[in-house]
């Protein structure tokens, strides 16, 4: 039963993210068009610190922990994992 549960969260864990960082590609040229530039530059600029820095993301976090409760291997992060590995394939 717990198996399946943290099946359950993992895809959910998963999906969430996937839908953070498409909200994170299409709010990106919304705010460069509709904003003036002095608000679009920072939130574009933390935007795409969220995205390609190195800080810890709790999505990231929380599927880690859930892989590891599954038995799967730790990922270091998720766009490298779920993109770019996908892209050099």
């Amino acid at each position: 039963m717990n198996r399946i549960l943290y099946k359950t969260l993992f895809y959910l864990v998963v999906i969430s993210h996937h839908a953070a960082i498409l909200g994170f590609i299409i709010s990106t040229p919304l705010v460069i068009i509709y904003e003036p530039l002095w608000i679009s530059l920072p939130l574009i600029t933390w935007i795409f610190y969220l995205i390609f820095g190195k800080l810890e993301c709790p999505f990231t976090v929380w599927e880690n922990v859930l892989r590891r409760k599954l038995k799967k291997p730790k990922i270091k992060t998720f766009i490298k994992h779920y993109y770019l590995d996908r892209i050099r394939k």
